[in-house]
């Protein structure tokens, strides 16, 4: 059956105008669905494959919606489109890793080096008053900075940002010369001030540790090493984000549960809480877009991964961890390195 999704997609395009508005504007939109159709339909893994098609299906829903009531779901479809454009270019960077020939190890140095190259910049906006970023730009156009104080941002503009891309890339310099530049990694990463990031790496690097070289030495060492630093951490610099963006996500899940549906549903793709702001949890976004249903779904992908390479697993939980505390999936550095990780864990 899958050889007949293009030819199929074929045939649909010309009837791709289910949105209200210009016909081209319509295209466009159903066009964008019928391609994440086609990349869903490349994707072997049944669970993240499934999630892909639920998303697709919410967003004809809302397309029908916008039919029924002209007018009323223009900024829903809009921000679904999103959505969909979003999904499209993490399903094609999955896929391209996964089908790639080039050996892993290859991927493995071009995320060192990228790390690398974000603490090259950022260290001087923090420490040595000058900005390469901002110098570059200004020979464009006027530029100003949005912090009152120096922090470590890279080119990623945001410091939780920059820690999430970080942290995803700790796992890959436990290797040979690499490992040397742990400690400036370790350091730029504990400076970045973004528990949700700084816990995750601890965690899964001692996990890293005691699995990589086993015996039970390793094993406890690991383990006091891992207690000893999040617990240190937390007393230096005690974790605020669940406090901070705890009412949120309560405005979140009510708006859920307003809706006699949205709890197994959600409100659809793209949907916004209050305010055109991510809500800082990609756990609690997944909710209340797609509700348990889309919790089960991603649940069941994260159960059936492959955990055959430790260095890209390891890479992966710390995704997973910090998804409970960061937009990463939303921000396109680190929604790109997560999507390539999982496509390269995926290699036969």
């Amino acid at each position: 059956m899958k050889e007949y999704t293009l030819p199929i997609a074929f045939l649909l395009a010309p009837f791709a105008i289910l949105s209200t508005g210009y016909i081209w504007t319509g295209q466009q939109i159903g066009l964008m669905i019928i391609f994440l159709v086609l990349m869903a339909n490349l994707i072997d893994n049944r669970w993240l494959r499934a999630f892909l098609f639920y998303a697709i299906a919410w967003q004809t829903v809302l397309f029908v919606q916008a039919m029924i009531h002209p007018g009323m779901f223009q900024s829903a479809i809009a921000s679904g489109y999103t959505q969909a454009l979003f999904m499209t270019a993490g399903a094609m960077i999955y896929l391209t890793a996964l089908k790639s020939k080039l050996p892993v190890s290859t991927f493995y140095n071009f995320i060192c080096i990228a790390a690398l190259i974000q603490i090259l910049i950022a260290i001087p906006q923090r420490y040595m008053g000058f900005d390469l970023v901002r110098m570059a730009l200004s020979l464009i156009a006027p530029t100003k900075s949005i912090y009152t104080t120096p922090v470590l941002v890279g080119t990623l503009g945001n410091s939780n940002y920059l820690a999430a891309f970080l942290a995803f890339s700790v796992p890959f310099f436990f290797r040979k010369w690499w490992i040397w530049s742990l400690p400036l990694v370790a350091v730029a990463l504990y400076f970045s001030m973004s528990s949700a990031a700084v816990i995750a790496a601890i965690i899964v690097g001692g996990f890293f540790v005691a699995k990589k070289y086993r015996g039970w030495k390793w094993m406890l060492l690991s383990v006091a090493i891992t207690v000893l630093l999040v617990a240190g951490y937390i007393m230096i610099d005690s974790p605020g984000f669940v406090n901070e963006r705890f009412h949120i996500w309560t405005a979140a899940f009510n708006q859920v549960v307003q809706w006699p549906l949205g709890i197994a549903f959600g409100l659809g793709p793209g949907a916004a809480w209050a305010q055109n702001y991510p809500l800082h949890s990609e756990w609690v976004t997944l909710f209340h877009q797609f509700g348990v249903i889309g919790i089960i779904l991603a649940v069941g992908y994260l159960l059936t991964v492959s955990r055959k390479n430790i260095y890209l697993f390891s890479s992966f939980v710390i995704i997973v961890i910090n998804m409970f505390g960061n937009a990463a999936l939303h921000i396109a550095p680190t929604a790109f390195l997560a999507c390539m990780v999982a496509g390269l864990m995926e290699r036969k």
